[in-house]
């Protein structure tokens, strides 16, 4: 019986695994999960969910990428939707060494996108914000 359980339980990991994979191959900009945690985290109210914390630390630059797909051209001027999508930045960037491809350890797109919000938004306290993200990014990524 004991044999069975452990049988059972490596089925499962490896259905897992493969679901995982085929999911990725589906989504290789990861565009499901950022806009996931952009929905979840409105109005600078945080849910964190650590499948979903597990994935955007391994994220890294790649997060921009995704980010700028899933966010319309009126998304990237208003402040509300900015400030929604700065924890995400923070988080893809909040441990270096778990990220998954080592160019998205820079930050090349992230400080386009960053510097790119910084001139749209006319909101000082947001402008100062993203200010405080593209420092931590840049000390995280000691570009």
């Amino acid at each position: 019986m004991r044999m069975f359980g452990l049988t059972f339980a490596c089925l499962l990991f490896l259905i897992q695994l493969v679901a995982g994979q085929q999911a990725e191959d589906n989504d290789p900009y990861s565009t499901d999960l950022v806009a996931y945690e952009l929905g979840i985290n409105t109005n600078s109210q945080r849910v964190v969910h650590s499948w979903s914390q597990k994935r955007l630390v391994q994220m890294g630059d790649a997060v921009s990428i995704a980010l700028l797909k899933v966010l319309t051209p009126d998304d990237l001027g208003n402040a509300s939707k900015v400030r929604d999508a700065l924890p995400i930045i923070r988080n893809a960037f909040s441990q270096p060494e778990l990220i998954g491809i080592k160019s998205d350890r820079y930050p090349r797109v992230t400080n386009f996108l960053l510097g790119t919000l910084k001139q749209r938004i006319a909101d000082q306290q947001i402008q100062s914000e993203i200010q405080m993200t593209l420092d931590y990014v840049r000390e995280k990524s000691k570009e």
